[in-house]
């Protein structure tokens, strides 16, 4: 400014700022900046972002709330039947071709579950004790108590660790989803950004806004009191279309 650099080819990112400076920031500039109209192709884009984003942040919540939840059966023998096949087929209730159904003690109806829970409980295959599937796996159910505790904590295990990593995954795509609707929404400020002949701010900025001043392509990055500045903090301003970088000591 002191030197005839017109304020119109200049932006400051950062919250803070002096009367000086106060109408260089982003957020003055943003406002202050001739709007066109968003064309239905861009509300479209900016839309499809933003549900993709919304939607993910459920499936994110729902995920997370399920990691405090004991697995169900369902989720149980799934597990089983993808891992462990032979089990899967020991604990898989016979169905009945002459349309009947089975029922075990006190007339209560038998489900699909039923010897997966006896043979979690140490009890025997109670109603199908003489069927061909648990005659073929008589060495499953033959198992001891402390045995069948011991697998049944190891497939819980195995299906937090799944349920973890999937959390993980799901939190990556979220964040992603989330900065494609972000970037969509700003692409108006990334405009005035690389409109402009100097981009100003703090190390900390330069770092908050990486993106955007990517997007910028500025081609030089000045650091002044950069003997006060680690060097990651210059790093994390340049972009790859950065050719020139200089650096200024503290002149005291």
């Amino acid at each position: 400014m002191d030197i005839g650099i017109p304020k119109t080819s200049m932006i400051r990112l950062g919250g803070k700022s002096t009367i000086r400076t106060e109408e260089l920031s982003l957020q003055n500039s943003v406002r202050n900046a001739p709007r066109a109209p968003r064309g239905q192709l861009e509300w479209n884009e900016i839309n499809y972002h933003r549900n993709d984003a919304t939607s993910r942040a459920q499936e994110l919540t729902d995920l997370f709330e399920s990691l405090n939840k004991k697995p169900t059966d369902a989720s149980l023998m799934e597990h089983l039947e993808f891992s462990y096949s032979d089990f899967y087929m020991a604990f898989e209730v016979p169905s009945s071709d002459d349309g009947m159904q089975r029922v075990g003690k006190q007339g209560k109806a038998v489900d699909e579950y039923y010897l997966l829970q006896r043979w979690i409980n140490g009890q025997n295959a109670g109603s199908f004790i003489g069927s061909e599937g648990v005659l073929e796996f008589k060495r499953i159910w033959n198992m001891p108590s402390s045995e069948r505790k011991k697998a049944h904590q190891r497939w819980l295990e195995e299906l937090m660790q799944e349920k973890t990593e999937d959390f993980a995954v799901k939190a990556m795509q979220y964040n992603k989803a989330l900065d494609r609707s972000e970037r969509a929404q700003a692409d108006r400020k990334m405009m005035l950004m690389a409109s402009k002949r100097i981009i100003g701010c703090t190390t900390t900025a330069a770092a908050k806004y990486r993106l955007d001043i990517q997007e910028a392509a500025p081609t030089a990055v000045l650091v002044e009191e950069a003997g006060e500045i680690l060097e990651s903090h210059i790093l994390t301003s340049m972009g790859p279309q950065t050719k020139q970088l200089i650096l200024i000591g503290d002149h005291q």
